[in-house]
């Protein structure tokens, strides 16, 4: 369900773009979409904010090899200090890299209603996150023909009758580039920082509730009431890291439907042929509404940065 939410928020720019955008009931739908979408941005950056901080988190399961407050504090230190190398850059690379896909979708939802664009500088230096992130080159030169285009765009100040040429001549770039960034996501943080959390979690609860099962109060009341206290926590933990995956799962399904509703866009263009109004009123009616459910989840299950 969470993965057909986020696929109809993102594609809903794309599906205005299919229809006619020239009545006063078009374009504010399409004002108001590209509104919602700021909050859809809200909610993936959340996805590469927990990049870093599932690191921090995995610090806090480290198994300790000293009992002394200060040897604790100086073994977390270590561990949280080393979130500060490719953790935290990862994170602040695909933020930038899902700012691609989101500034290049908004732009869209700008040029359906004959408005302007901005064009967000960070893009600049768009090359050297996605090289951060292990883009291959054409991925790389993909990325960075978007953000060119969007450059263009902003510049030039495109408007609805430059919609077409736009959509046809970034798709190639865009296709490519999708591929990359789902790729990124699924190494980094689906099968990378949240699998590494979740061995962490793993090991760091076998070793205290073996020492528990291994101690003279094993059988006692207090003993049980520890053993039973420690497995529901590790549960709870593995339950939620596990959703994590899922939302990180879901948001890549949902890149790849983007690339597909772009293909499909090429294709309208190409052969002229256009959304009814009946058709788009259907598929907007009740995704705006999905929007803001989207945002909730992702508030709820990735809303904090851990203290140190």
């Amino acid at each position: 369900m969470l993965r057909k939410k986020i696929t109809f928020t993102i594609l809903i720019p794309l599906t205005l773009v299919l229809g006619s955008c020239g009545n006063s009931k078009d374009l504010k739908s399409a004002r108001d979409l590209a509104k919602l979408g700021d909050t859809a941005s809200t909610a993936f950056q959340k996805i590469a904010n927990d990049q870093y901080d599932s690191c921090l988190r995995t610090a806090r399961y480290t198994i300790l090899q000293t009992s002394t407050t200060g040897g604790i504090d100086s073994q977390r230190k270590e561990q949280e200090q080393s979130c500060e190398n490719y953790p935290k850059k990862a994170k602040d690379s695909l933020d930038k890299a899902n700012g691609v896909v989101i500034g290049y979708i908004k732009a869209l939802g700008s040029l359906a209603a004959d408005d302007l664009t901005n064009y967000d500088p960070q893009l600049d230096s768009i090359a050297s996150s996605l090289k951060q992130l292990k883009f291959n080159t054409n991925q790389v030169e993909a990325g960075s023909g978007i953000a060119k285009v969007l450059f263009r765009v902003a510049t030039n100040k495109y408007r609805q009758k430059q919609l077409k040429i736009v959509v046809v001549s970034t798709d190639k770039d865009f296709q490519t580039y999708i591929q990359g960034l789902s790729k990124a996501i699924t190494d980094n943080y689906i099968n990378g920082a949240l699998e590494t959390e979740k061995l962490a979690v793993d090991n760091y609860y076998r070793e205290y509730l073996g020492d528990v099962l291994n101690s003279n109060s094993a059988n006692n009341a207090q003993g049980v009431t520890a053993i039973t206290g420690l497995d529901n926590q590790w549960q709870n933990t593995k339950t939620t890291i596990i959703e994590k995956q899922k939302l990180g799962e879901a948001y890549v399904n949902a890149l790849n439907d983007i690339a597909k509703g772009h293909q499909k866009l090429t294709d309208r263009f190409s052969t002229g042929k256009m959304l009814s109004q009946t058709e788009l009123h259907q598929m907007t009616e009740k995704y705006v509404k999905d929007l803001n459910l989207i945002a909730e989840k992702s508030n709820k299950l990735l809303k904090t940065t851990p203290e140190k």
